[in-house]
């Protein structure tokens, strides 16, 4: 309850609205003066937040990838919040508050996109990687009827357990859901369990799911809307020409 936390409900709208990057003429946790707090977690001006900074350094040092000799700290200890006039003069809107950097930061600036990129071509959509992605995924979601995680008791929860995908809801079942899952769901006797049991071992065993082909679109695009029921159909169907032919399970 955020009222125990000490929080109003202005308060909490604002919290919501920091992590969702609200719109500034949407913005209605705090008044124009305080408008640089939205700065601090999702910089909607020029993306240099401690979101990021903090999942670059996360990832970095996680994955053994020097990509970068950026001191992500400078930004923290030279970060100023300064009045700044409209980009335009003719404009009614008014003068607004917002994080600054000095100059002489510029090249630091430009390689936290830089770094952003790699972290994005080599780890986070890396073939390798999104094999790995696949297979926990469908372990996680096999499991999730399986496996509970203990939270908070409440009228929906009396018991105090969680299904894995309902842990959002509640910030100590959330707190208690880490990667040690997999061990958990490795470990286990539940007959229930093997099928993610079997997931798991492939990844260990580097069996992945085979590539059967690949394809580019956009919003546009008819695959964009698409549900997976119809993807998994548009696949079956292109199987019939010219390859072995897909059945569903």
């Amino acid at each position: 309850n955020h009222i125990d936390h000490g929080l109003s409900t202005v308060d909490l709208l604002f919290v919501e609205e920091i992590i969702a990057g609200t719109k500034e003429d949407k913005r209605r946790g705090r008044g124009r003066e305080k408008f640089y707090l939205y700065d601090i977690v999702n910089n909607s001006r020029s993306g240099l937040d401690v979101d990021k900074l903090d999942y670059f350094m996360r990832d970095m040092r996680n994955a053994n990838a020097s990509t970068s000799t950026c001191n992500f700290q400078r930004f923290i200890e030279l970060g100023r919040v300064y009045a700044a006039a409209p980009i335009d003069a003719n404009t009614s809107e008014q003068e607004h508050f917002m994080i600054c950097y000095p100059e002489k930061m510029v090249n630091e600036a430009v390689d936290v996109f830089a770094v952003r990129f790699r972290l994005h071509q080599t780890i986070y959509t890396h073939k390798s990687v999104k094999k790995v992605e696949f297979l926990v995924t469908d372990a996680l979601v096999s499991a999730n009827e399986v496996i509970r995680i203990p939270g908070q008791v409440t009228p929906s929860h009396p018991d105090g357990l969680y299904r894995m995908s309902e842990c959002v809801e509640d910030p100590a079942a959330l707190s208690n859901l880490n990667d040690h899952i997999l061990t958990v769901i490795e470990l286990s006797s539940d007959p229930r369990l093997q099928r993610a049991q079997q997931l798991l071992k492939m990844m260990q065993n580097r069996q992945f799911y085979t590539c059967l082909g690949k394809t580019s679109y956009n919003r546009y695009s008819k695959l964009f809307r698409a549900t997976d029921l119809q993807i998994e159909d548009m696949i079956i169907e292109c199987s019939k020409e010219g390859c072995a032919q897909l059945q569903k399970q």
